[in-house]
């Protein structure tokens, strides 16, 4: 069984549209390619997700790191130099999108010319730029899907994620000059690490489903335009009278769990806040000096031992998760929405 791993890493790209056509995931409408929004997520992927990527156990993966094909030359330049370390064992590719061509990258199609070999089974994963995966993602995955390979067990598709792991709000401060952390709460499986598991002759990747509905595809309950889709599609795959996998989802959280960050460009640092608390009220919560309600100071990898981060670009970057910054950029997305970076 010869299996390909590749993980997926959207970086400032007008989505809004991309999965319009099977009713997936729709994204803001304000222009991911201002200079200075696209510089600010430069920094998050440079600190948090491409160190993440690079310190996986197990390097037998490929990263496709989705970009606009209207960023600027500048910008484009230096997202080269950032993932430059990573390509020389040709882990790491570009791939450039434009509006409408979302029409088939649900599936595994698109893939193909970063298919090394062809395998019979692809794991399609994904990870926004400003998040990161335990070192040992990827080798649970393998693991897993090697385990139900040797027993005989391997279904047409399985959903896989993490139900466990982190929020860390990035408001830096004197008192926690890296910021808060909390451990996850959400029932939901987290975006960070959403994967599908799937058969080459199903053509379907986790691009374009929604990480919120992970058990729901193989459900019978009500569902939506979107699930609709999806099980159809997956009752076209297993075939007439074949039932649902037994294992239908694979909890990745062994591996440490998923680590979303909340950051001054992030609505949902705003969203973190005490039910009934006025929106000034709340930036005064958020930038508190004092530990908020159920976090705690982030103190480096003490806190974080499961996943790598460049702490000392980190340390470089600070004024731009500083609480005052963080407050700034609240308050744009909060009254300037089309204006906010």
């Amino acid at each position: 069984m010869k299996l390909a791993h590749v993980v997926v890493t959207i970086f400032c790209v007008r989505t809004r549209d991309m999965f319009r056509h099977v009713h997936g995931p729709v994204w803001s409408e304000r222009d991911p390619l201002r200079r200075r929004y696209v510089n600010y997520r430069l920094k998050l992927l440079e600190a948090i997700c491409l160190p993440s990527i690079l310190a996986q156990s197990c390097r037998d993966f490929t990263w496709i790191i989705l970009v606009d094909g209207d960023l600027d030359a500048v910008s484009r330049e230096r997202l080269e130099r950032v993932v430059r370390p990573g390509r020389a064992d040709a882990r790491i590719r570009l791939r450039e999108y434009r509006p409408g061509d979302g029409r088939g990258m649900e599936k595994l199609g698109w893939l193909e010319p970063y298919l090394a070999e062809r395998p019979d089974y692809v794991v399609t994963t994904a990870c926004d730029s400003d998040d990161a995966l335990p070192r040992r993602f990827v080798e649970v995955v393998r693991t897993h899907v090697d385990g139900l390979a040797a027993r005989g067990a391997l279904p047409l598709v399985q959903i896989m994620g993490m139900k466990k792991g982190f929020f860390w709000d990035m408001a830096f401060t004197r008192e926690a000059p890296f910021g808060w952390v909390r451990d996850r709460t959400s029932p939901h499986v987290a975006s960070c690490g959403f994967s599908l598991l799937s058969r080459c002759s199903c053509d379907i990747s986790v691009m374009g489903m929604r990480h919120t509905r992970a058990e729901a595809y193989f459900g019978k309950g009500p569902g939506d335009r979107h699930l609709d889709f999806h099980r159809r599609r997956f009752r076209e795959t297993l075939g007439p009278g074949v039932p649902a996998p037994d294992e239908g989802f694979f909890d990745v959280s062994s591996a440490g769990g998923a680590l979303t960050t909340n950051h001054g460009a992030n609505v949902d640092l705003s969203q973190r806040r005490p039910p009934a608390s006025r929106f000034a009220d709340d930036v005064v919560w958020n930038m508190s000096k004092s530990a908020p309600p159920g976090r705690r100071r982030v103190t480096e990898a003490e806190t974080f031992h499961c996943f790598e981060i460049d702490w000392n670009k980190l340390r470089f970057y600070a004024r731009d998760f500083g609480r005052w910054r963080v407050a700034l950029r609240t308050i744009e997305r909060k009254f300037h929405p089309s204006n906010s970076s």
